[in-house]
């Protein structure tokens, strides 16, 4: 089976709070039709948890990566969480929530097989995990 991946992404940069985006606003928009698994999901990481797997489904060879992590309880506020891909020895990626919002993200494309995150803070953490390959 073949699926459709569409990711859109958006980012204005600016020298106010006008929105002026005198520094930057790229946009994205990326359609794609050759990728034959899909998964979305979701992975709750207990405060100090080290090196634990994320849900990927049934997607073997990852080609496509949205991760979405904010606090289990949305009275808290996130914090960081450290990502490792294709096995416990791989680079390690910190996504950390821009300060006064409620979630981090992390868009990677790219071969990936696995994914482990490490949870150095005191808040529970959820990770979404959009994943698109094989």
């Amino acid at each position: 089976m073949t699926i459709r991946v569409r990711y859109k992404a958006e980012v204005a940069v600016s020298t106010d709070s006008n929105e002026a985006k005198d520094l930057g606003n790229p946009k994205i928009e990326v359609v794609c039709d050759s990728q034959g698994e899909g998964f979305t999901g979701k992975t709750v990481v207990a405060t100090g948890a080290v090196d634990m797997q994320v849900n990927l489904g049934n997607v073997a060879a990852v080609r496509l990566l949205l991760l979405r992590t904010l606090a289990h309880d949305p009275t808290e506020d996130p914090g960081e969480l450290r990502f490792r891909r294709n096995g416990l020895a791989g680079e390690e990626i910190s996504v950390i929530p821009l300060v006064g919002t409620k979630e981090g993200i992390l868009l990677l494309t790219g071969p990936l097989s696995a994914l482990y995150v490490s949870n150095p803070g005191t808040v529970v953490m959820d990770v979404v995990a959009a994943a698109a390959g094989d």
